[in-house]
């Protein structure tokens, strides 16, 4: 039998020189590094362009903050074709329509090189120019006046800044995001003097926490935050907030020093179950966060509980039914981290979660939240038209306005507007808040949100 023989033929679809040969184009460059406004990191999301004699022949959208492209893969980067001349970078924040070179142009001046890999930080500025008033008695305005960027207000200070101590050498730095809405980071400061701020050691935090390492054990270091919006504004600095490794407890380091009776040691650790539990929650695995599922597993209690606490809670709304059974299971059960709390406890937590962002618990966040609630904690949302109304609460119950600065107001506020649940319950004085409740209003509590005063009079450590 006649043998017949294959033979495959590789052909090389690209010359083996990257240059321009025989009508194939040249293989391009390509660039990458750090993007930066005014130093500043530019937020993920942000879109980098290079143009070539007014023609935009590039253009890549940042995953990472700070960073327009990766030394690998080749398609991670900015790529660029064969061009003429020199290339000017410009950036687009999310949501805005053109692309800006800021004031201080972002210039490759070099000559096309095929196939070359260019690392190049893209430091882009930009300076707030104020225009020119008219004079007395003018109209309009002068042609050559300036120009004013479309935002310069600063954003809001970050809140509730704690430092607590992890280690012999690191400290866990959290606080509560501003509400503005084109806000992208923060900027923390750190140094050892009291009143000075020091360097930024931490340039573009997205989180609401991060850990300080490599500190000295006996030094006491003094952290200030900086919140920094989507078009590079910076607000002022936060109050330094300062720890000392060598002590025990220091009062910063807790989220307020009467109110919640946190201890710091336990503070991250509950912060990383709360996410845990959350998280269990939400892929329906809620079992896996009980060692004894088996014997708390009751479908009367489900029942009960679901006539009892989901249906008025659901009542009216186009509710899942992944929804509705993690509520009941969240209300019969609880988890390790409410355990403490009976089931209508933890129905009033979702029920002051509801209250304070008029929305039933539906993503991981929402249920990190209720459980933050449940354990005294600061939720990571906020409803700033909420805090405005505990605000006028707290001003009818101690006849002043609540200075946020102070820990004990910022708490009475805060558990106002979002219900947060002592550590530790005290009868006596929620017996005593009730009374003043009544004098106050004239009626007795009954509402999520007039429970919600009653703890923030009993536990918030606020005064007239």
């Amino acid at each position: 039998m006649q043998k017949i023989i294959f033979t495959t033929i590789f052909v090389l679809l690209f010359p083996t020189t990257v240059g321009a040969v025989d009508g194939f184009p040249a293989f391009p460059m390509s660039f990458w590094g750090q993007a930066t406004l005014n130093n500043i990191a530019l937020p993920a999301g942000t879109s980098v362009a290079v143009y070539n004699n007014d023609v935009k022949i590039g253009e890549i959208i940042m995953t990472s903050d700070g960073i327009y492209g990766y030394n690998d893969p080749f398609a991670s980067r900015l790529i660029v074709g064969e061009y003429v001349g020199d290339l000017l970078f410009k950036y687009k924040l999310s949501g805005e329509s053109e692309y800006i070179t800021g004031i201080s142009n972002v210039v490759y001046n070099q000559t096309f090189e095929p196939g070359k890999v260019v690392e190049l930080n893209l430091n882009f500025t930009k300076q707030v120019i104020v225009p020119t008033q008219p004079s007395s008695g003018s109209s309009g305005s002068s042609g050559s006046s300036g120009f004013a960027p479309s935002d310069t207000t600063a954003p809001d200070l970050p809140q509730n800044i704690v430092v607590t101590k992890v280690s012999d050498t690191s400290a866990r730095i959290s606080w509560t995001k501003p509400l503005d809405s084109d806000f992208s980071h923060v900027v923390i400061y750190r140094s050892t003097i009291a009143g000075e701020y020091g360097s930024a050691v931490y340039n573009n935090v997205t989180s609401t926490s991060i850990l300080s390492t490599g500190l000295a054990n006996n030094v006491t270091y003094y952290f200030s935050l900086r919140s920094v919006d989507k078009t590079g504004n910076l607000s002022g600095y936060s109050a330094q907030v300062s720890i000392n490794l060598n002590s025990k407890v220091d009062v910063t380091e807790k989220e307020n020093p009467i109110v919640l009776g946190f201890e710091v040691d336990v503070r991250q650790k509950q912060i990383d179950d709360i996410l845990l539990e959350a998280s269990a929650l939400m892929i329906d695995n809620f079992y896996s966060i009980w060692s004894n599922w088996d014997q708390l597993n009751n479908k009367n209690k489900e029942s009960d509980v679901d006539n009892k606490y989901v249906g008025p809670l659901v009542k009216g709304k186009n509710v899942s039914n992944e929804t509705r059974n993690r509520l009941k299971w969240f209300i019969a059960y609880g988890s390790p981290m409410s355990a403490k709390l009976g089931e209508g406890e933890r129905a009033g937590a979702v029920n002051s979660f509801v209250s304070a962002f008029g929305k039933l618990p539906e993503n991981q966040t929402d249920w990190e939240d209720v459980l933050k609630i449940a354990n005294g904690r600061w939720p990571s949302q906020r409803n700033e038209a909420k805090e405005n109304q505990a605000k006028e609460s707290f001003r009818k119950i101690y006849l002043r306005n609540a200075n946020m600065n102070n820990p004990n107001d910022n708490a009475a506020v805060t558990i106002m507007t979002y219900g947060l649940r002592p550590s530790d319950r005290n009868l006596n004085s929620e017996t005593v808040a009730i009374k003043t409740f009544r004098w106050l209003y004239g009626y007795y509590p009954s509402t999520a949100v007039h429970w919600d005063i009653v703890r923030a009079i009993a536990y918030s450590g606020a005064k007239r």
